[in-house]
């Protein structure tokens, strides 16, 4: 399956895989994430059941502290 990470093209053997198992295999944590399919934003209580699907496009981004 081919998938689209902040704009990275990535090949994942597995073929049903979740937004969380993905950060985890990207060593991502979940504080502070916020992720976005295809330009809509997944709210975090649905990253365990949102399974990704070929094509899909996914943006990670990551709060940071500072000034």
């Amino acid at each position: 399956m081919q998938i689209t990470v902040n704009n990275q093209i990535h090949e994942l053997d597995d073929i049903a895989i979740t937004l969380t198992q993905l950060l985890n295999q990207m060593n991502v944590p979940e504080a502070g994430t916020a992720i976005a399919r295809n330009q809509n934003v997944v709210p975090r209580s649905q990253w365990d059941e949102s399974t990704l699907e070929n094509g899909d496009q996914i943006l990670i981004i990551r709060a940071t502290a500072g000034g």
